[in-house]
């Protein structure tokens, strides 16, 4: 792989994109982005089997689907490999993406689940790779083609090359359904698929099950969610309980997406919660 050294891009470095403890990214020229480690992060990675340049030097070996925005070039100091280049996305994160959808596109059921047929393929393209920092979508773009990009190469598990970050706050990394010994499983990417196709597909946080319905004594269950947005659909019912049950195993939805979407439409019920307007998705079936 190309190297380039630091001084001699240092003049080309524009707009900081992201800047933390960790790591400065930032545009290169007009097509490209750069980032650049701290010296402790680098150390750290290497101490804990997560050596970032053996990860970039990896997408010289492995073929990374078109999803996975991988590294072309790596940033050295003085012969030492500080970072690294990848092509620009030009498009929003996913998040962005979400919140710019009017109300009658974020009910499209056919192309939402399509969107998602294709991430969840993503997932299946790329059997040496978990993506354990996906589930706050901050890391997934849609460029202006409208097509799935995952930016946070230095993020991904690559074979036990380790990751270092993890969305916990949406889905159990601690389990040992998908993590024994500082490396994920696969399933990890089931179950992170599963979570976002309830929040982006069907406005549902799976984290709600086990609270208070308020105003009730009643527990959400799984049950609960499913007769609330009026969703019959014992296979999807049986992937998701599956996921949810410390035991159960763990599978992609495949098919069940799609199907999803030809049996039923979508519409938005506004609601009044803590003083402001939201809306639920129910389904209406066909």
């Amino acid at each position: 792989m190309e190297k380039v050294e630091l001084i001699t891009i240092k003049n080309k470095l524009g707009k900081v994109l992201s800047e933390n403890e960790f790591a400065k990214t930032t545009l290169l020229g007009n097509n490209e982005v750069a980032k650049i480690f701290s010296p402790a992060y680098i150390n750290f990675c290497a101490e804990y089997n997560s050596d970032i340049f053996k990860k970039v030097l990896s997408s010289e070996t492995i073929d990374f689907s078109e999803e996975i925005v991988s590294p072309n070039k790596i940033i050295t100091n003085n012969d030492k490999s500080i970072g690294f280049i990848t092509p620009k996305i030009i498009g929003q994160t996913y998040n962005q993406f979400l919140e710019s959808q009017t109300l009658k596109e974020l009910t499209d059921l056919k192309s939402m689940s399509k969107r998602h047929y294709d991430f969840e393929g993503a997932l299946i393209k790329n059997p040496r790779v978990v993506f354990p920092d996906i589930c706050t979508c901050d890391n997934i773009m849609i460029d202006r083609q409208g097509k799935l990009k995952f930016v946070d190469f230095d993020g991904l598990q690559i074979d036990k090359l380790i990751a270092t970050a993890t969305s916990s706050s949406l889905v159990d990394t601690e389990s040992p359904k998908f993590f024994k010994n500082n490396l994920f499983f696969k399933t990890l990417d089931m179950q992170s698929s599963i979570v976002l196709y309830y929040l982006s597909v069907l406005n549902v946080n799976l984290k709600c099950i086990g609270q208070i319905i308020p105003g009730t004594d009643q527990v959400v269950t799984l049950t609960t969610i499913f007769d609330t947005i009026q969703l019959e659909d014992g296979n999807l019912y049986d992937i998701t309980k599956n996921m949810l049950s410390k035991n159960g195993t763990c599978s992609y939805l495949g098919d069940s997406i799609l199907r999803i979407a030809e049996d039923y439409n979508a519409i938005a019920i506004p609601i009044i919660k803590d003083g402001r307007k939201i809306y639920m998705k129910k389904l209406i079936k066909k």
